[in-house]
């Protein structure tokens, strides 16, 4: 009775365990795809930046990505998450839906402010990217 008992709590441990992911992995899998996905749409972001000239390149990028971030983390499901751990190199294509967010939704310079402390918060997200990658090797 007691050994079925344990049995039954290494296996609710495992099906626990499975169905969850750490929220700093599901950060810097967000911060990545984020980043790429942005970087994927080159094209669609330079034709907007023409439109606008008074927009500073890196500021209109920061917010998109951002923007990405942000819908990517309320998106992702733990499976994604899993999935798309890491920094290997995916088609664009197979994450696309977690960070498609509109390109041309900022018309005024003001609104491209990214919130107070994103900045900061994604910089202490791309070091442990980062560290992560040197432990792990180029495949994470």
């Amino acid at each position: 009775m007691k050994q079925n008992f344990i049995t039954l709590l290494a296996l609710l441990a495992l099906s626990v365990t499975a169905g969850t992911i750490k929220f700093e992995d599901k950060e810097e899998t967000c911060f990545v795809l984020a980043t790429r996905g942005i970087s994927n749409r080159a094209d669609e972001v330079t034709n907007h930046l023409s439109k606008y000239p008074e927009f500073v390149e890196q500021d209109y990028k920061n917010k998109l990505i951002e923007d990405a971030f942000n819908y990517c983390m309320e998106e992702i499901t733990v499976k994604e998450a899993k999935k798309f751990r890491g920094t290997k190199i995916r088609p664009y294509e197979m994450y696309e839906h977690l960070v498609n967010v509109a390109i041309d939704k900022y018309r005024i310079k003001e609104e491209l402010a990214c919130k107070e402390g994103f900045n900061d918060y994604k910089v202490e997200i791309a070091k442990r990217v980062a560290m992560k990658s040197l432990e792990r090797g180029p495949d994470l």
